[in-house]
């Protein structure tokens, strides 16, 4: 029986929290918005319950149950992408025994497109603030 292959040209992972830990950065732009408005904000380790369903949900949950209107949560929300596309994340470092799993030059896809859940534009931020991930590739399997 002949075996199939497959030609790959490319691959489309999820940074933030899959191969990066941004809990940090999340929690630190989040709280910015929280104070900001005037609400309590949170430590990091309780960010851990907010995140993983996208920024909206994050919103929702961040915010003190007596503010989450869908105005306050659309403002918030509004406000929390604005900080976190536009400001460096200093904290964002790949998980432990991703950058051995992961090459650097030559050997790689042709194409890397990292995506995130706060919109465009945030692995081209991240890699140019920080040298951890700006050689993020993945080696091609023989």
């Amino acid at each position: 029986m002949k075996k199939k292959t497959h030609s790959v040209s490319g691959v489309i992972f999820d940074l933030d929290g899959t191969l990066l830990d941004t809990l940090a950065d999340i929690a630190d732009a989040f709280n910015a918005v929280l104070k900001t408005r005037g609400f309590p904000e949170h430590p990091i380790d309780a960010y851990r319950n907010f995140v993983g369903d996208g920024p909206r949900v994050l919103a929702r949950r961040a915010l003190p149950e007596a503010e989450r209107d869908p105005e306050t949560i659309e403002a918030c929300l509004g406000q929390y992408l604005s900080l976190y596309r536009n400001n460096p994340q200093p904290a964002a470092q790949p998980y432990p025994g991703i950058p051995e799993k992961i090459e650097t030059p030559e050997e790689v896809f042709q194409a890397f497109h990292a995506v995130s859940a706060p919109g465009d534009g945030f692995f081209s931020h991240v890699k140019n603030h920080n040298a951890n991930v700006a050689y993020i590739r993945v080696k091609m399997a023989k």
